[in-house]
């Protein structure tokens, strides 16, 4: 629901995310959850990637709760958890038409590295 139109993450279900949290990768810590009553409105998945480097896999938050700061509050505890972990360096993706995403991640201190394009056939 996050992101319907995302090339990746967009057809997420159960079956897909049960196939992610049986990769060698994927530790419960580094999945942060936020709720509110009994339903799940985002949440932020980290990757380590070596000792120092950990990646914000995927940050969602249900399109019914965006602008309520959620995705910030997701984003911060995550790497707060990043760096209790002993992560010295976060890095993320970011594809260019989300420009509210963009945003965040650099009210949170990211900043640009390299721009890739990507080209489908159609």
């Amino acid at each position: 629901r996050a992101f319907p139109n995302h090339p990746e993450n967009g057809a997420w279900d159960e079956a897909i995310l049960e196939d992610r949290r049986s990769r060698t990768w994927f530790d419960s810590e580094d999945l942060l959850m936020g709720w509110s009553g009994d339903r799940l409105v985002g949440f932020c998945w980290t990757k380590r990637h070596d000792p120092g480097t950990s990646e914000i896999y995927v940050l969602a938050v249900d399109p019914d709760f965006r602008r309520r700061s959620i995705g910030r509050f997701l984003l911060l505890s995550a790497l707060d958890h990043m760096s209790d972990s002993g992560c010295e360096k976060a890095i993320l993706y970011v594809r260019d038409d989300e420009d509210a995403a963009e945003q965040l991640y650099r009210s949170a201190g990211f900043r640009p590295l390299e721009r890739r394009s990507e080209y489908r056939y159609a």
